[in-house]
């Protein structure tokens, strides 16, 4: 059975995501998304998440696991 090949057209609605959601942790915390660890970005599309849900509900928790609250310093520095 041959293999499926994503399209530029198929890709193009998950781009338009990562880069709303690279805004919003711009924004937020002051760095790219390409600049944090490897997320599972695409699971977060798949399932629905918005950009700012997927921040909120997976990527802070998740570098909150490892920086602790250095990433709350940079939360509330954007939100001042």
């Amino acid at each position: 059975m041959p293999r499926h090949h994503a399209t530029a057209r198929e890709l193009t609605p998950f781009q338009d995501w990562t880069t709303e959601l690279d805004l919003v942790c711009r924004t937020r915390l002051g760095m790219s998304l390409h600049d944090l660890p490897d997320m599972a970005t695409r699971d977060g599309f798949d399932a629905g998440d918005s950009p700012e849900e997927f921040f909120e509900e997976t990527l802070v928790p998740l570098l909150r696991e490892d920086h602790g609250v250095l990433v709350d310093d940079a939360l509330d520095e954007s939100d001042g």
